[in-house]
C-alpha cells in the first residue's frame, strides 16, 4: 500500500502544467441507476492561473438558467463543490492534501511524519486497503467505513493509474459520495465521463458500486473537454444565482441545479 501523500501527490500531478479547461455536461437527475426526466446542460471553464472556476446551467433552448463561480485555492474550504472541484482540476499537491485531509481522509504530510522514528512507525501511521471497486483494483487512502473510524473519508484511485474512482468526504454540507468513471484522455488530461453522486447517512456508505447506485440522486455525463481553452469568459461580466428563467423553470430542474452546486460543481 502506497503512502497517502503519495497517492494524492500522483493525482494531483495528472492536472499540473495545464493553463485550464472547458467541460460541457449533461447533468440529470437519478431515478434508481437510470437518469430521469430532470435535466439541464452545463457549461463549465477553471482558470489554473487564478483557480478560478465558472459554471453555467442552460435548458434545452439556450435558456440560462444558473451561473456559478468558485475559487479552489481554499485548502480548508468545506464547500463540498470546491473539494469536488480540486479533485477534478487542481494539480498543487500540498493544497489538495490539506484539503481531502479537511475532509476526513487521513493524509499523512511531511510534517506529521518527519518526528517519527522510524519507517515502521511511519508504515503504522498509515490507514488504508485495498478493495476492488465496480470490478477495478484500488488503492484506498482511508479507514474500512463499516469500522465507524473517527476519520470518515476515504479517497479510492485505480491500482495502476492513481485516477481517483471515489471520494468519500465530510463537508459541511454533509457526507458525500462521489463517483468517477469511464476516463478519457484530452491532450494527455485525463477526465471522467460520468460524475455521480450518492447521497448515503454517515454511518451507511455502501461499500459496493451495486449499492452506490442505489443512493444516486445525480450525475453528470462530459460530452466535451478543451484543455488550454481561450480565457476571454474572464473578463466578462458575471453575476450568480438564477436568471428570470431560472426561476421560472420547473420546480424539479431548480432542485437538481442546487444540488449539482452545492455538492458536484
Amino acid at each position: 500500500m502506497p503512502p497517502s501523500q503519495f497517492i494524492v501527490k500522483s493525482v494531483a500531478a495528472k492536472k499540473a502544467g495545464y493553463k485550464g479547461f472547458r467541460v460541457r455536461s449533461f447533468v440529470s437527475a437519478m431515478e434508481g441507476a437510470r437518469a430521469g426526466n430532470v435535466h439541464f446542460k452545463e457549461v463549465m471553464i477553471y482558470d489554473a492561473h487564478s483557480r478560478l472556476l465558472r459554471s453555467r446551467a442552460y435548458d434545452e433552448g439556450g435558456r440560462l438558467l444558473y451561473s456559478a463561480e468558485r475559487r479552489l485555492s481554499d485548502p480548508h474550504s468545506r464547500q463540498a463543490s470546491v473539494k469536488t472541484g480540486q479533485l477534478l482540476f487542481f494539480g498543487d499537491a500540498e493544497i489538495l492534501s490539506a484539503s481531502m485531509k479537511d475532509g476526513g481522509v487521513p493524509v499523512r504530510v511531511e510534517a506529521e511524519l518527519a518526528p517519527m522514528k522510524d519507517e515502521q512507525e511511519r508504515r503504522d501511521a498509515e490507514t488504508g486497503t485495498v478493495e476492488r471497486w465496480n470490478g477495478t483494483v484500488c488503492w484506498v487512502a482511508g479507514p474500512q467505513l463499516e469500522r465507524k473510524p473517527r476519520e470518515p473519508g476515504q479517497l479510492w484511485v485505480e491500482k495502476d493509474s492513481f485516477l481517483p474512482v471515489r471520494a468519500v468526504l465530510s463537508t459541511d454540507d454533509g457526507m458525500i459520495d462521489v463517483r468517477f468513471e469511464g476516463y478519457r484522455f484530452h491532450r494527455e488530461f485525463p477526465f471522467p465521463r460520468h460524475i455521480s453522486l450518492a447521497m448515503p447517512a454517515v454511518d451507511k456508505v455502501e461499500k459496493t458500486a451495486e449499492g452506490f447506485s442505489k443512493n444516486i440522486v445525480a450525475r453528470a455525463e462530459t460530452s466535451e473537454v478543451v484543455v488550454n481553452p481561450a480565457m476571454s469568459e474572464f473578463r466578462q461580466p458575471f453575476s450568480p444565482g438564477f436568471t428570470d428563467a431560472g426561476n421560472s423553470a420547473d420546480s424539479a430542474v431548480r432542485d437538481l441545479i442546487r444540488v449539482y452546486y452545492k455538492f458536484l460543481r
